[in-house]
């Protein structure tokens, strides 16, 4: 099988191509290149959006500073709560923490749904940002392809022409 080895990549780069084509409905050499503007387009504006994700979580640093220490506290928090006076220092760190929280307008909870919205929408963004760029890799294989077989055949016409040129004539 290892001897096949280039083969099968082939055959799977033509599959590729074949499904991109199909999916995206492309019969032409103007479609593929409105679908490659597209992609590009695309690719930039989930970049651009991630960028802004990245920023505003950024802003939120300290409150996710917070959360980090208040979450290392959580059990002793939890046991101090259930009548466990040994966490009497522990209890006070968190209530420091948590008026910190709450004079920014926050709660504990409200910081953890705010860094799973951040980190979830980086994800998303991050997804459809590699996905666009898988696209564009079929897409530039495509036209290469295309950009090839176009030479092949200008050459092919200037061969032929060469041809008709040096025959003896009768």
């Amino acid at each position: 099988a290892w001897k096949y080895k280039d083969d099968i990549r082939k055959m799977h780069k033509i599959q590729e191509q074949y499904l991109f084509l199909v999916n995206h409905d492309i019969e032409s050499v103007e479609e593929l290149q409105s679908k490659s503007q597209m992609l590009t387009q695309e690719k930039k504006a989930c970049s651009n959006e991630k960028s802004k994700m990245y920023r505003a979580k950024k802003k939120c640093e300290e409150l996710f500073e917070i959360r980090d220490s208040m979450k290392e506290l959580y059990e002793r928090e939890q046991a101090y709560q259930n009548g466990d006076e040994f966490f009497q220092e522990e209890h006070e760190l968190w209530s420091k923490y948590e008026e910190q929280l709450k004079a920014q307008g926050y709660s504990f909870e409200e910081v953890i749904k705010l860094q799973e919205h951040y980190n979830g929408e980086i994800t998303r963004l991050r997804k459809l940002e590699l996905e666009a760029q898988k696209e564009l890799r079929v897409v530039e294989s495509l036209v290469k392809e295309l950009d090839e077989v176009e030479r092949e055949m200008e050459l092919k016409k200037e061969q032929e022409k060469k041809e008709v040129r040096t025959q003896p004539t009768r």
